[in-house]
C-alpha cells in the first residue's frame, strides 16, 4: 500500500472515509493552484473558489448533505460513503445496507434545475444526462464485487438522488432507475419491504467496509481528517463571500430606493412651488 491508512496500528476500514472524499480531494487540488484573492476582491465579495474547482465543490457538497440525511436512518442501516471501485480513481457516493436491501447512490447536485425522468431518459433544464445508464453500471459493478466477496449473490439497487431540486417531474414511463430528492431519501428506503435480516445486514456491512472488496489495489485512504479541515475552512469562506455579495446588493438596491425617492421629492417640491407661483 503506498498511502498511510492506519491509525495507532488500527488499520481503517471505509467507514473511516467521510462523504465526497473523493471530490474534495480534487477540489482541493485545483483550489491550491491559484493565488488567493486581494483585500478588495474579498472586501466586495468576490468567490475564493477556482473555476476549475467549481464542479467538485458542488459535488461534494451534495454528497455530504446526501450522508447527514443517510445518518438519520438508524442503527439498523449502514452506509459506506465514497467507496473507491476497480484500480483507478472511480468511486460510488454512497453504498447503503439495512433491511431493505442494498443499495448504491448516485448523488447530483443541481439546485434550482427543473427535472424530467422517463425510461432511460433523465434530463437537467431540457438537457441529457447519462445519470441512469451510470448508475445502472454502479450497482452491476456493486452487484459482482459484493458477490464474489461474499460466496453467495447479492443483489444491488441503484438510487439517484438529487441535491437542491425541490420537484422531480416524470414521463408516462417508470424510469429505469428512481430519481428521489435528497429530502424524500430517508422516506423512500424506510418504506420499502424488509428483505434482509439484521444479521445479514451486519454481515454484508463489514465486507462493504472493506477496503479490498472495491479495490484492487486496496490504496484507498489518506489523511482524510486534514482534508477535511481544509474543505470546511473553504466553505466558510464561499459561503462568507457569498453572503457578502448579497449585503453589497442588499445595500445597492436601498441606495437606488433612496435615490429615486429623492428625486420624487425634488420633483414634488418643484410642482409645490409652480403651483403656489400660479396662485
Amino acid at each position: 500500500m503506498t498511502i498511510e491508512d492506519v491509525r495507532g496500528g488500527v488499520e481503517l476500514t471505509l467507514y473511516a472515509r467521510g462523504a465526497g472524499y473523493a471530490a474534495i480531494q480534487q477540489c482541493l487540488e485545483l483550489q491550491s493552484e491559484v493565488a488567493p484573492l486581494s483585500s478588495v476582491r474579498q472586501f466586495f465579495g468576490a468567490s475564493p473558489l477556482a473555476t476549475t474547482a467549481r464542479s467538485w465543490y458542488l459535488g461534494a457538497i451534495g454528497e455530504i448533505v446526501v450522508a447527514e440525511k443517510l445518518a438519520r436512518l438508524g442503527p439498523t442501516w449502514r452506509v459506506v460513503n465514497a467507496v473507491p471501485v476497480g484500480a483507478g480513481g472511480s468511486d460510488i457516493d454512497h453504498v447503503v445496507i439495512g433491511p431493505a436491501g442494498v443499495f448504491t447512490i448516485n448523488t447530483k447536485a443541481h439546485a434550482n434545475k427543473k427535472v424530467w425522468a422517463a425510461g432511460q431518459a433523465l434530463l437537467i433544464n431540457g438537457f441529457k444526462q447519462n445519470y441512469i445508464r451510470n448508475s445502472q453500471h454502479e450497482a452491476e459493478r456493486a452487484t459482482k464485487l459484493l458477490t464474489a466477496a461474499l460466496g453467495r449473490p447479492i443483489v444491488v439497487t441503484p438510487l439517484i438522488v438529487m441535491v437542491g431540486v425541490t420537484e422531480i417531474n416524470r414521463g408516462l414511463k417508470r424510469p429505469a432507475v428512481d430519481v428521489i430528492t435528497s429530502r424524500g431519501i430517508v422516506r423512500n428506503l424506510k418504506r420499502r419491504k424488509i428483505i434482509l435480516l439484521p444479521d445479514a445486514v451486519a454481515e454484508i456491512a463489514d465486507v462493504a467496509g472493506s477496503r479490498g472488496t472495491w479495490h484492487r489495489d486496496a490504496v484507498v485512504l489518506a489523511d482524510t481528517q486534514r482534508h477535511v479541515q481544509r474543505f470546511e475552512r473553504l466553505r466558510r469562506e464561499v459561503d462568507a463571500a457569498a453572503r457578502r455579495r448579497q449585503a453589497w446588493l442588499l445595500l445597492g438596491r436601498l441606495g437606488l430606493v433612496v435615490a429615486i425617492a429623492w428625486v420624487c421629492v425634488e420633483l414634488l417640491w418643484k410642482i409645490i412651488a409652480a403651483l403656489e407661483g400660479r396662485a
